[in-house]
């Protein structure tokens, strides 16, 4: 990286050494300011790195993730750069051409912006069996007001931070993410500590990517109950934290889940909804087998008072 280097892409990858490799080459085919990527690997082989490093791009950098998680890539990445702006994608994406030009120019447009979000695509041809993750934004600038409960502003799939934005919210919650006990969670718990940072998030339609990790079958099933959980755990972490609007929200969540239950079983309707609802009951039981840090409101382990951090990848 050099002086002039104007942002830093992260992604976290796994076991994917094909969706790694295409990732990198549509990242690395971006086009406008000057820009690094890092790939945080934390494959329990060789292959992922070999075939990165064999770009031969010096604008790529592979580097071997100490632990296993979404949250504890980014944190490694992060750490890892130094430019003013980081976005963050996921090795099952593929960004077009100008897709880091449009992220700059939002920064540079809008000095208010702290954090961005951009919408994701999936593919047009999903079989009605499939589900792939997918965010359309609706140009929404959100600051610190929690009144209506948590407004939908992004994914993690595409979304940017100016650093000095990173510094002040502090690092993503390694006890939250895919690759965690939680399974997910992590862009909201990033969210909702920006929010109360008081920093201003802005999503947007001109900044775009495709999302291709397609599920199919009882897979889909998985991950939304592992969204449902991260979800769960996310919020009875910032309610631990006296957080008035989160324990409302809490609450209503926690109410609905069991009044669909109730309604499905008085009208002998199947399936009653006890997995959504037992998801939901593990998020929130998983969430007490932590402490909390209140300044930085994350998970810390009880008996040290240390951050939860992934475990070894190998």
């Amino acid at each position: 990286m050099t002086d002039t280097t104007d942002i830093c892409v992260v992604v976290a990858t796994r076991n994917r050494p094909e969706q790694a490799i295409a990732c990198a080459r549509s990242i690395l085919g971006c086009t406008g300011p000057s820009f690094e990527v890092v790939f945080v690997d934390q494959s329990e082989g060789p292959e992922t790195g070999r075939r990165l490093e064999e770009l031969h791009d010096p604008r790529l950098r592979h580097v071997a993730g100490p632990r296993l998680g979404i949250s504890a890539g980014r944190n490694v990445g992060i750490a890892d750069s130094e430019t003013p702006l980081v976005a963050f994608t996921d090795d099952d994406c593929r960004v077009p051409p100008d897709w880091l030009a449009r992220i700059v120019g939002h920064f540079s447009a809008e000095p208010e912006t702290a954090v961005l979000f951009g919408r994701v695509r999936v593919p047009n041809d999903l079989p009605a069996d499939a589900f792939a993750a997918s965010f359309e934004a609706e140009v929404l600038d959100c600051k610190a007001d929690l009144s209506g409960g948590f407004p939908s502003l992004g994914i993690g799939a595409n979304f940017a931070a100016r650093r000095e934005a990173l510094r002040r919210v502090g690092p993503f919650d390694e006890g939250l993410g895919v690759g965690t006990a939680m399974k997910a969670g992590e862009e909201f718990d990033f969210i909702f500590r920006a929010l109360a940072s008081g920093l201003a998030i802005r999503n947007t339609r001109d900044v775009e990517l495709l999302h291709l990790g397609v599920r199919r079958g009882h897979d889909v099933d998985s991950l939304r109950l592992g969204y449902v959980r991260g979800t769960a755990a996310c919020l009875a972490k910032h309610a631990r934290l006296g957080d008035t609007p989160v324990r409302r929200f809490l609450v209503r969540l926690t109410r609905d889940y069991l009044l669909a239950v109730f309604e499905a079983a008085r009208s002998r309707r199947r399936p009653l909804g006890l997995r959504w609802l037992g998801a939901h009951a593990l998020g929130l039981a998983a969430a007490f087998t932590y402490g909390v840090d209140r300044d930085p409101r994350l998970f810390i382990d009880r008996r040290t008072g240390a951050p939860v951090r992934g475990r070894s990848p190998a």
